[in-house]
């Protein structure tokens, strides 16, 4: 998504100063340019481990092994087979 005129520059350093995972997510997923690897690590911090499955699956150069850790560790089964199935089939496996 852009904006024409938005100064999505201040608008995201705004969100990550926040530290809301959610908006970080969002940010990430739909603002052309946003910066991956810092709104990643305000997510990986929130340790939310939905968010962190989304933002592997639906972030374009989403460090997918820092985030399963977050999934790892939460210890949800369901969550923890769900990221499996997805990243398997992602890899065609």
């Amino acid at each position: 998504m852009y904006i024409p005129g938005a100064d999505t520059q201040r608008l995201q350093e705004v969100v990550i100063n926040s530290k809301a995972s959610t908006y970080c997510y969002w940010f990430a997923k739909n603002i052309q340019g946003a910066d991956i690897q810092r709104l990643q690590e305000v997510v990986i911090a929130g340790k939310v481990a939905v968010l962190c499955y989304r933002f592997a699956l639906n972030v374009t150069g989403a460090d997918i092994k820092r985030l399963q850790e977050v999934v790892v560790s939460s210890k949800n089964k369901s969550l923890i087979a769900e990221f499996t199935e997805d990243f398997k089939a992602n890899k065609g496996q």
